[in-house]
């Protein structure tokens, strides 16, 4: 067993060696991490009580405080950080061979089983992608609990049934995808453990021990549903029919399917094709019913056999239960389908094929060279295509062309590539990236304010007061386009003349200077007409008269932006954020102005 141990960490160590030089990507990195104060500043106990209670993108606070941990002990380099991932994937390997081991006595199936898992090429994206770390912290809690479970089915005991209660509770914390380890200690129950409960333990008693822990999941359920519903996390019918849900889900099944046996183009994201121009409804009804029918298929073997062969329901059902939190049905974000999504249900498909290699050598032993031969082969092609994958995981370019070049309708990479570009200076290319992200999907705000911002910086006024004004239309709150577009149209509009109103605003103040109210809305006028040093000097005057006020302090951040002196804008910002602490644009304000600093 020791053996097999090591085994299994030299393989994750050789496979993620490569990440010890690898960058923060674009790809949420920078604003989960880098730029978020509270994970920054490291591990304290300001942070530790932040991380318990915050909302967005997920309540994870055991993944935030690892993030923290990390910029405690190794600051802004990522190069560590990447190790910790991999040793926290190594560990998960361990385990669950040492589950797989404990439930079925068997040494070699679960060896290969977890061998599969180790170094599998979709594992990359869970491992090598700093901002997904929640999918190794939940995965080693995960398989705590199939151990600790292991343990309970063979001997009982309060403290051991408690030990698996805690780590779902732990894997919860770390990522609620884990809430679905109750029903797969279910199916354990029929395979491998139908045979080796202990006699005093009914039918009825392993479903009712069952009942406090889908107390906690569904628990953790309603209360993921309410904290997306409450940061505008998922999507709406009305951004996403349930047509196309009811449609993606099934293809995505077979998509993961697939990618287990053949993984191959591989990449970074997958365009869900509701987003995509010209996506066509009635082809994908087709696609979704011959999914269906390959399910249903495959579930009425595994069915047929489960007589002689019971570990290929279990394994499948383990594999269609656990996709059920991430199979779009309730969907966030803008995503077709995920390798992350893969990490734990791919269990249930490696303990499948584990299992019939094992029967097949059972009765035929003579097939037992071949089928060890071919088992490595497989090992070793996975281990050759990870490393390959992994490695496109190094930098935001390499990430991004390679998950381009694998796919033809990748608006998300291209508008992602375009920004990027964009910030280090490459203005036409990132303008040949944003607009070949607009033609897959011309709905994206997003690409049509970086569009906008390419075009301003090209000074192409005009086209940018277009692109801005689209992005406006799709998104209200599209902060580039709200902040340029007024200078903008300023500039190719007659000069303003001075207000009435503002004339006498300012012969008021003359007679009352410490008129807070008097001095916002002087500030306010003096924004208007770009006269930003005046509105400066009257806004500086409100934020000391009322220094507890967000308003004063937060127009005053505005007009030390226009005048290009971010430093000073940065605690005004941060002062009407804390004030007001759901105002968004005035966060939005503060998340760029340290982004320019490099905070």
């Amino acid at each position: 067993m020791l053996a097999v141990c090591l085994a299994l960490v030299v393989a994750v160590v050789g496979l993620y060696a490569q990440t010890a030089d690898f960058e923060f990507v674009s790809l949420d990195d920078y604003y989960l991490l880098v730029l978020r104060p509270e994970v920054r500043s490291g591990l304290s106990a300001t942070n530790l009580q932040w991380a318990l209670t915050a909302i967005e993108p997920s309540w994870q606070p055991f993944t935030w405080v690892t993030h923290q941990l990390d910029f405690s002990l190794f600051g802004a380099d990522p190069g560590p950080p990447h190790l910790v991932n991999a040793a926290w994937h190594a560990a998960n390997a361990v385990l669950f061979f040492l589950a797989l081991r404990a439930l079925t006595g068997e040494l070699w199936p679960s060896a290969l089983a977890a061998a599969l898992f180790a170094v599998h090429p979709l594992r990359a994206e869970s491992v090598a992608w700093l901002s997904e770390r929640k999918d190794v912290t939940s995965g080693f809690f995960w398989m705590l609990g199939l151990l600790a479970y292991a343990g309970y089915a063979k001997r009982g005991g309060t403290g051991r049934y408690l030990l698996v209660a805690a780590a779902l509770v732990l894997g919860l914390t770390a990522k609620t995808m884990v809430m679905s380890l109750p029903v797969v200690l279910l199916l354990l129950d029929v395979w491998p453990l139908g045979s080796r409960w202990q006699p005093q333990a009914p039918t009825r008693t392993r479903l009712t021990d069952k009942l406090p822990l889908f107390a906690i999941t569904i628990a953790a359920l309603a209360m993921t549903v309410f904290t997306q519903f409450t940061i505008g996390g998922l999507r709406s019918a009305d951004e996403m029919s349930i047509g196309w849900r009811l449609v993606n889900a099934p293809i995505s099944y077979v998509t993961y399917l697939a990618q287990t046996f053949w993984p191959t183009r591989l990449g970074a994201t997958y365009s869900h094709p509701a987003f995509l121009a010209g996506s066509d409804f009635g082809t994908y009804v087709g696609l979704a019913v011959g999914s269906v029918v390959l399910l249903l298929a495959v579930t009425a073997g595994c069915i047929a056999v489960a007589a002689r062969a019971p570990y290929l329901l279990v394994g499948w059902l383990w594999y269609v239960v656990a996709l059920v939190p991430v199979i779009g049905l309730l969907q966030a974000g803008r995503q077709g389908h995920a390798d992350r999504f893969t990490y734990i249900p791919v269990l249930g498909i490696a303990i499948m094929v584990a299992w019939s290699l094992r029967d097949l050598v059972a009765r035929w032993p003579r097939a037992r060279g071949a089928v060890v031969g071919a088992a490595t082969i497989a090992l070793g092609l996975c281990g050759a295509l990870a490393a390959r994958q992994i490695a496109t995981w190094h930098d935001t370019r390499t990430l991004f062309e390679h998950a381009i070049a694998i796919s033809d309708d990748n608006y998300f990479a291209q508008q992602t590539l375009g920004a990027w570009l964009f910030s280090t200076g490459e203005v036409a290319t990132a303008r040949t990236h944003l607009e070949a992200a607009l033609r897959i999907s011309p709905d994206s705000a997003y690409a049509q304010e970086q569009l906008g911002l390419v075009l301003e910086r090209q000074g192409d006024r005009a086209g940018a007061v277009a692109a801005y004004e689209r992005a406006i239309a799709l998104s209200p709150t599209s902060f580039f386009a709200q902040r340029n577009l007024p200078a903008l149209r300023a500039k190719l509009a007659p000069p303003v003349p001075p207000a009435n109103d503002l004339d006498r605003l300012i012969a008021a103040v003359r007679t009352a200077p410490d008129d807070v109210e008097l001095r916002v809305k002087i500030g306010i006028a003096l924004l208007e007409q770009q006269r930003y040093e005046e509105a400066r000097g009257h806004l500086q005057r409100a934020v000391e008269l009322a220094p507890e006020a967000a308003q004063p302090a937060d127009l005053l951040g505005i007009a030390l932006i226009r005048l290009n002196r971010f430093a000073e804008a940065e605690p005004h910002f941060a002062h009407a954020a804390a004030v007001n602490p759901g105002n968004a644009p005035t966060q939005q304000r503060l998340d760029w102005v340290r982004q320019q600093l490099g905070k």
